[in-house]
Order: C-alpha cells, then sequence, then structure tokens
C-alpha cells in the first residue's frame, strides 16, 4: 500500500512576491505604535515578520512604502493567521498574514505592479 502525501490547497487568489519594507502601524484596540517588516506582499495583503503576533482578528492600520520609494500606502488590516515565535530555532519564519481592509483601487494598482515587477526580476 503506498501512502499518497495530501495535497496542500493554495488559498491566495494573487500573486506574491518577496519584497522587503517597514511597515509602520498602530494596534487598533490599544493605541499603540510599532514597526516590523513585511518579507512577501500581494495585493490582498502582507507577511509582517515577528516574534510577537498579535491575535487572530486584530485590527490594525498601516503605513508602509515601496522600496526604492514610490506611494506611501495607508491601509487598515486584519490578522487572518499567525506563525507564532518558538524557540530553538523550530520555526525560522515567526510573524502573522495580514489581509488588507478597504485598499483603494489606486494603492491596489500600484501595489499588483510593485508585486509584478519584483516577480519579473526574480526570474
Amino acid at each position: 500500500m503506498v501512502k499518497q502525501k495530501k495535497q496542500v490547497q493554495e488559498k491566495r487568489k494573487a500573486p506574491r512576491a518577496q519584497i522587503r519594507a517597514r511597515v509602520d502601524f498602530e494596534v487598533r484596540s490599544k493605541d499603540t505604535f510599532l514597526f516590523e517588516y513585511t518579507t512577501d506582499m500581494s495585493r490582498d495583503g502582507i507577511f509582517l515578520s515577528t516574534r510577537n503576533p498579535l491575535p487572530v482578528g486584530a485590527r490594525i492600520q498601516m503605513k508602509f512604502q515601496a522600496p526604492q520609494g514610490g506611494r506611501v500606502i495607508e491601509v487598515e488590516g486584519k490578522v487572518v493567521w499567525i506563525n507564532p515565535y518558538r524557540p530553538g530555532g523550530e520555526n525560522i519564519n515567526p510573524g502573522m498574514g495580514i489581509q488588507f481592509l478597504n485598499l483603494s483601487e489606486e494603492d491596489k494598482e500600484a501595489i499588483t505592479k510593485l508585486v509584478r515587477k519584483k516577480a519579473v526580476l526574480a526570474d
């Protein structure tokens, strides 16, 4: 009997690109201002690399700019998943996935162009 691997279904609808940019954000429920770095982005959301992810459902107000300048994007986001920090090297990429909420068409277009440009450069 041969065991088959379960196929992981990709839930993302939009292409992603590895983009490192500083993201300033405010935790809406706590009036706390922080910053972290994104390591990957799509027109639907970003991954923020952090050892201290917020709980799923937390809402934040974000502000970031693409590397090498460009449009400053300000948008609300919601934590939709977390990858918790585990000491001892068990988790090399802790952080949280943030879904953009109410992203303007201009900002969505700017992010889409950035992701496409980074994807082409990576190939």
